[in-house]
């Protein structure tokens, strides 16, 4: 597991989005409902970051992630695309947990 150095998940609100490169890897970490879930930035269907502007990456109704490119929906809970090019396709996951305080990620 790799510590996100840049990130204090207790400081991130419910349904707050931002973004941490590590390793290499420009991740989404995103908080709902007490959980933290992590993904890759890089839409399955043209391999390119999910957003336009720095750590903007929920809908307007903050219900799903979103491509800002072709408007593809994504549900927070598992990354499955429910609208648009990629339906039926997935933004990568990272296992992510909190310990001491910190967010840890399995790259």
């Amino acid at each position: 597991m790799t510590v996100l150095p840049d990130i204090d998940p207790y400081a991130m609100h419910d349904l707050e989005t931002c973004s941490s490169v590590v390793q290499g890897h420009e991740l989404v970490v995103l908080r709902r409902d007490d959980r933290w879930y992590v993904y890759l930035n890089s839409c399955p269907h043209l391999g390119i970051p999910l957003n336009f502007i720095a750590d903007d990456f929920l809908d307007l109704d903050r219900q799903y992630l979103i491509c800002a490119n072709h408007g593809a929906l994504f549900r927070c809970e598992d990354g499955y695309c429910v609208s648009g090019p990629c339906v039926g396709q997935r933004l990568r996951q990272f296992d992510s947990e909190i310990r001491d305080g910190r967010l840890l990620v399995d790259l």
